[in-house]
């Protein structure tokens, strides 16, 4: 009768080799960093040792072990349907050290410019990567590092498990749903009953996800944009929008770069002194990439800060799965907070969300510290106004504060 499945497993390792060979293409392509290539080894710890023992001996490969990504034995993957298995592989990214290094010299040598860049830039593939199913990929993991790994390792305390003496990162548990390569689509494709046949295209999407403020009751204030998510795959080969962050701090504006951190996941920064500023009176500074931006408010007296937002966090989860067509899923997590001196009041007292022009929530409360919410909702992908807007209000504010975030989908021409 011959064969009766459709699909066979795929190996896990034919998945993530590509990823990390993208992973080792973009950073040895950036300027700021000084990482030649990353390279990629699955197997158990003991498999992984005796294979560098190998490298190390043979003249092409002893000078390309490190940094390193392994994919490590034993992987689980479970099951949900016929086609998508649900796994939750360990990965294990290193490099080698010293053993005379003490813990600042491996976190300023290895960890800040090399092993966190890898981690980062990992995270940003596979969040991208057709490998796996859905978009705005936010997959569940713990992050351990572990300075001189080889002494405490991942698979349990054994002293040096693996022979080279390395620091590393470990990513335990990375629950990601892979996608099968012949058809992304759960069969039926229910894509062709939807305005796009082949499905949806996410190709551009900008949101300020972390940012602080500090100096109150100083006369300089501090910004930091510490986490932020961009995508721009408008042009296909093309160069990309970049990711370089402006702040106009008197709302006047007269917008000014912010200063790039040491490494492309360390945060932009700036700050103001309010001497040099306009005097006394309540400001709306903001901060912006392209048309995403995040506004923030501050008063002065005196020559000093008395009110500050302190803090700024957004989150958006949505899905482009043809099946959720047409109300697509959404999740918007929010938060603002403020501080100030004793003898100003709190003055946060609503929050509002709009999804592409539509009002999805409008709230208001006593005045307050600090705001946290989440709203799970429904959108409309293909509107022309493709912003997601979380409002915060505020005493003696005409307009609430707006933050907005950029989502661009399209229809796909093929599968």
């Amino acid at each position: 009768m011959g064969k009766t499945y459709k699909n066979t497993p795929v190996a896990l390792p034919d998945i993530f080799r590509p990823i990390v060979a993208e992973v080792s293409a973009n950073l040895a392509s950036e300027s700021s960093l000084n990482i030649d290539q990353v390279s990629f080894i699955h197997g158990t710890l003991l498999d992984i040792s005796s294979e560098l023992q190998s490298w190390a001996k043979d003249p092409t490969k002893k000078d390309i072990v490190f940094p390193l990504v392994c994919l490590l034995y034993k992987a689980e993957e479970k099951f949900v349907d016929e086609h998508e298995p649900n796994i939750s592989p360990d990965i294990l990214i290193c490099t080698n050290t010293k053993t005379d290094y003490n813990n600042n010299d491996r976190y300023e040598i290895n960890f800040k410019p090399i092993l966190y860049p890898i981690y980062a830039e990992l995270k940003a593939v596979i969040a991208k990567s057709s490998m796996f199913s859905g978009y705005n990929k936010k997959f569940k993991h713990t992050k351990v590092d572990l300075p001189h790994a080889g002494q405490e390792s991942a698979q349990g305390n054994v002293a040096y498990e693996l022979q080279d003496v390395i620091d590393g990162i470990y990513m335990k548990g990375v629950e990601l749903k892979v996608a099968t390569k012949k058809c992304a689509y759960i069969q039926p494709n229910l894509c062709v009953l939807t305005p796009c046949k082949y499905g949806l295209d996410w190709y551009f999407y900008t949101i300020f996800k972390n940012v602080t403020f500090s100096g109150v009751e100083t006369a300089i204030i501090t910004a930091s944009v510490n986490e932020w998510g961009h995508l721009d795959n408008t042009v296909p080969m093309a160069l990309p929008l970049p990711w370089a962050p402006e702040i106009d701090w008197q709302g006047d504006g007269n917008f000014q770069p912010m200063t790039a951190g040491a490494t492309p996941v360390d945060p932009w920064t700036s700050s103001f002194n309010v001497t040099t500023g306009y005097g006394n009176g309540s400001y709306r500074g903001v901060i912006k990439n392209g048309n995403a931006q995040v506004e923030f408010y501050y008063k002065v007296f005196n020559n000093s800060v008395i009110q500050l937002m302190d803090s700024i966090t957004q989150d958006i989860d949505f899905s482009i799965a043809c099946a959720d067509y047409p109300n697509y899923p959404v999740t918007v997590d929010a938060s603002a907070s403020f501080v100030k001196a004793a003898s100003e009041p709190y003055i946060l007292n609503g929050y509002g969300l709009q999804i592409f022009g539509v009002t999805k929530a409008t709230l208001t409360f006593p005045v307050t510290a600090s705001v946290t919410k989440q709203v799970v909702t429904t959108l409309d992908h293909g509107q022309s106004n493709q912003s997601v807007i979380n409002n915060f209000s505020y005493n003696g504010g005409q307009s609430p504060l707006q933050q907005i975030s950029i989502i661009k989908t399209r229809c796909k021409t093929s599968f």
